[in-house]
């Protein structure tokens, strides 16, 4: 990810504080030093559950209402179920599949949810 400031950070006299909007999400400069924090989501949890779906880890791909990528990764299903802790707001519509452990894999499940 770049992040591009035109004008330098003496383009407005008297500002305490600028807003840099990147693909990723909002950061904030403050102060006399570039210092980028990000701002906005908290962090959230889906909870799903995938009927059928037997005990195991399984690739896991989630992507927000925007489709930006938001996870990828093996999770962890038992008696059906999963809670992922995501770094998106509560209430965020995410949509994503899951694999099946073969390779190469031959079934999967569509997921949509909201976080919490």
């Amino acid at each position: 990810m770049a992040l591009n400031v035109w004008g330098g950070l003496n383009a407005w006299p008297g500002a305490t504080s600028y807003t840099l909007v990147a693909d990723t999400g909002n950061y904030a400069y403050t102060g006399t030093s570039v210092t980028l924090t990000k701002s906005g989501a908290a962090g959230s949890t889906l909870n799903l559950t995938i009927t059928g779906i037997p005990d195991g880890s399984y690739m896991t791909v989630l992507d927000d209402s925007d489709g930006i990528r938001v996870q990828r990764q093996n999770e962890v299903y038992s008696s059906q179920q999963v809670s992922i802790a995501l770094s998106v707001n509560v209430g965020t519509t995410i949509k994503g599949y899951v694999d099946d452990s073969l390779n190469p894999s031959s079934s999967g499940a569509y997921i949509e949810g909201v976080t919490e």
